[in-house]
């Protein structure tokens, strides 16, 4: 069921585009300990080498049945909410495939 009807689930089509981009970046806690240290510790320049992933962007689910189709883009702010998406996808397309086996 979506907002532009239901549909029986063995005639749905569920695919993804992730439009998601991973950028890595010296977080903010690893240049003040540089900048406090730096006089005491030559060794604290290592603490940039610390690095934080960010995700950020959507994934697009598009469903077709037919001559009817929904795109949904979800949100996605961390790579476990990407991980989400994308199971839930998986889990709908097993369910489908199921359907369309007990024809």
């Amino acid at each position: 069921m979506t907002p532009a009807g239901s549909w029986p689930l063995r005639d749905v089509n569920v695919t993804t585009t992730d439009q998601t981009a991973t950028t890595t970046h010296t977080p903010g806690w690893a240049i003040v300990l540089v900048i406090l240290f730096i006089w005491f510790f030559l060794l604290s320049l290592l603490f940039l080498l610390a690095r934080e992933s960010r995700v950020r962007g959507y994934i697009a689910v598009h469903i077709q049945a037919g001559a009817y189709s929904y795109t949904e883009q979800v949100p996605v702010a961390s790579e476990g909410a990407r991980a989400d998406v994308m199971n839930r996808v998986l889990f709908a397309q097993s369910l489908i495939g199921r359907a369309r086996v007990g024809q």
